[in-house]
């Protein structure tokens, strides 16, 4: 259709936001697959309204975090009175909706949360995605996968598995769990045994909310993935509080304000000093912003120009223990001298 190609050409050019083909235009928030989303997230989102003055209210949470644009098929200033009046009632009653749908699904994504997160564990002596990283298990669970399935799945996937086009092998399916700030399980996120697998429950709650790894508070750390919080929770003993992603950061960091009013607040940050498009260097960039304009410092993974890595996981991999205790140490006195 012409109008939703002229849409997706603006996302894409405008933006750098690659969406499928074939949207909703119902004018209802829809989440989409994006390129650089791994397992089942889906971080791109749509509202796209078709009619007499087509609209598009859209963003990707992963890239833009909370950010969101809108894009018009007609001059808007070309409408008359009535078709702006008619427009703001639309979108007012849109909102509406979308809110209400919004809050029961995250509201029926959190009762299948608790539901899991209830089920009998699978024993496990060891899980190759944390030998892989090197690092423990902390607050997380293993649940058979079969089972998991079942909760991860979107519809169209589990179409796929009663098909015979994806099998789902039985065995131990690392989950993380995923709070808000009142610490209440709102979703879970899944880690395949070699970690190229991620994803949370459909629908499931994630702006502002994350995993804790409980430790001492004097010094409070926030990062994002979970094996990058594992490994500075390992070389500090401090508490951590895991994001999942750069587009969660900075909500993250605001709860974890309001929580630790006292504590010196740090940000263990990636180093995306290879991505270029459609931020350069998101993790940076996030960190730098959020520090400016809190009482949050930034910790960045230095790396040297021969080494692969963009977190303080994949730094452990070059330097000892002792060498990036003494750096974080070093960190944190110029902190308290500054």
């Amino acid at each position: 259709m012409e109008i939703v190609s002229a849409f997706l050409d603006h996302a894409r050019q405008e933006y750098g936001i690659e969406f499928p083909d074939k949207i909703k235009t119902d004018g209802l928030q829809h989440r989409y697959k994006m390129p650089h989303d791994k397992g089942c997230s889906t971080s791109g989102f749509v509202t796209f309204h078709m009619d007499d003055n087509p609209l598009a209210v859209f963003g990707d949470w992963k890239e833009y975090g909370a950010e969101i644009f809108k894009w018009f098929y007609r001059d808007q200033r070309e409408l008359t009175k009535r078709e702006r009046d008619d427009y703001k009632s639309r979108m007012k009653e849109s909102l509406r909706l979308s809110q209400e749908e919004d809050k029961r699904k995250k509201l029926a994504a959190a009762y299948k949360a608790s539901e899991l997160w209830q089920k009998e564990e699978v024993l496990v002596r060891r899980y190759e995605y944390l030998d892989i990283k090197r690092v423990g298990a902390y607050g997380v669970k293993f649940f058979d996968a079969v089972i998991a399935f079942d909760y991860f799945a979107t519809d169209e996937r589990k179409e796929k598995r009663d098909q015979g086009e994806i099998k789902v092998y039985p065995g131990p399916l690392m989950v993380v769990p995923v709070q808000n700030q009142t610490d209440q399980l709102v979703s879970l996120q899944q880690i395949s045994r070699n970690g190229k697998f991620k994803g949370f429950l459909p629908d499931g709650m994630k702006k502002g909310c994350f995993h804790v790894i409980h430790g001492h508070e004097n010094y409070i750390f926030v990062c994002e993935g979970y094996a990058t919080g594992a490994s500075i929770f390992e070389l500090t003993g401090c508490t951590v509080y895991i994001a999942f992603d750069c587009g969660n950061l900075e909500a993250v960091c605001m709860a974890v304000k309001a929580r630790h009013k006292n504590a010196i607040k740090i940000i263990a940050s990636d180093d995306d000093r290879k991505t270029l498009t459609p931020i350069k260097n998101p993790g940076q960039t996030k960190a730098n912003s959020i520090c400016s304009n809190t009482e949050f410092h930034n910790l960045k993974p230095e790396f040297a120009s021969n080494e692969d890595g963009t977190d303080w996981n994949d730094l452990t991999f070059f330097r000892s223990a002792e060498e990036l205790k003494a750096r974080i140490r070093t960190f944190i006195r110029s902190i308290l001298h500054a």
